[in-house]
């Protein structure tokens, strides 16, 4: 049986993101479509706050496309159904 290769773990620093705990009214209205939740082209514009944080970590983790996209789609999601930020 050979030995697991070593894996170099580098912590998300969370600290360097505004995080507030409430959505703005904007960040309401994007997410209540459901289209708009996995464009994230039109995220980065309209609710870049709430979005880059897990643009960056799915960069930081090395997660494929498709499935970040429809991980980040389903945390919005969420975040649409209870009305506060993913970080609360």
């Amino acid at each position: 049986m050979s030995p697991l290769p070593k894996v170099s773990y580098q912590p998300f620093d969370v600290g360097r993101y505004t995080r507030s705990e409430v959505l703005t009214d904007t960040e309401r209205d994007v997410l209540a479509n459901r289209h708009y939740r996995s464009d994230w082209l039109y995220l980065q514009q309209a609710a870049p706050k709430l979005v880059k944080p897990l643009l960056d970590l799915v960069e930081h983790s090395d997660v494929s496309r498709p499935m970040a996209v429809q991980c980040i789609a389903a945390i919005l999601w969420q975040v649409s159904k209870t009305d506060r930020p993913y970080w609360v």
